[in-house]
């Protein structure tokens, strides 16, 4: 799974993880030194099963000013070549998913 990480329109960084919860630990970790006033979590909705598992520990580990998003993952490799090993086109679709709008996801979890 790809991970991009976006402030001010520009990639800080990217990042591939084959483990749900390790995905959630460095993205919660992340947000919390931040410093942004508005941070949005946007999630991929290609991943079935790993979405919610993604979805349900970000919610329980963010503050509840961190507003989360499922967007839609149709065509985020499109230009990506297949040769590519899937790192490079899971992160490829993360930068492309980091700048679309999405769903809200209503937060169940308070902190």
């Amino acid at each position: 799974m790809g991970v991009a990480f976006v402030g001010d329109e520009e990639v800080l960084q990217m990042k591939s993880f084959y483990d749900v919860e390790v995905a959630a630990n460095e993205i919660s970790k992340r947000l919390h030194t931040l410093n942004a006033d508005k941070k949005i979590v946007r999630v991929g909705n290609g991943a079935g099963e790993y979405q919610f598992r993604l979805i349900k520990l970000l919610d329980a580990r963010l503050p509840i000013n961190v507003k989360l998003e499922s967007v839609k993952e149709e065509r985020t490799t499109k230009g990506v070549e297949k040769p590519l090993k899937h790192d490079f086109r899971d992160l490829g679709s993360a930068i492309k998913i980091s700048t679309r709008n999405g769903r809200d996801i209503t937060r169940k979890s308070v902190k």
